[in-house]
């Protein structure tokens, strides 16, 4: 019903669906996981690639903010860190592999919920990530 929501015409219903997909997806896995099999990753872009919101005078910018943020919380990884459920990553220079990676810190462990395929997602929308550059 919530991402249901994320479709209507009517812009504060969805801009306050958008900002409880963002509460509640924070350090909760499950939630996590049900908003991304119900579909809000798509309905949360379609918000954010709309050019048309939030660029007239009278218009408040409230639903893509509060869609964006949604999503970034949907494309984070929490873990199991005291107080804030985030992640904490290092970047360790191994000089015997090729390439460099990040890693959770062993502090952080266990991961709690990986939202490593929302930020594949999001990457793969050239539109989207077009349109947060220029949001930015």
């Amino acid at each position: 019903a919530i991402v249901n929501l994320l479709g209507s015409s009517d812009t504060s219903a969805s801009a306050m669906a958008s900002h409880l997909i963002y509460i509640a997806s924070f350090a909760n896995a499950q939630n996590h996981a049900l908003f991304y099999e119900a579909g809000a990753v798509p309905a949360l872009a379609a918000i954010v690639k709309d050019a048309t919101k939030g660029i007239n005078v009278n218009d408040r910018p409230v639903e893509t903010m509060w869609a964006a943020a949604a999503l970034q919380n949907l494309a984070a990884s929490y873990c199991a860190t005291p107080d804030d459920g985030r992640c904490y990553w290092d970047w360790p220079i191994d000089t015997s592999r090729t390439a460099d990676h990040v890693e959770i810190t062993k502090d952080s462990l266990p991961l709690l919920s990986d939202g490593s395929q929302v930020r594949y997602d999001m990457m793969a929308d050239a539109a989207l990530v077009e349109r947060l550059v220029q949001l930015t």
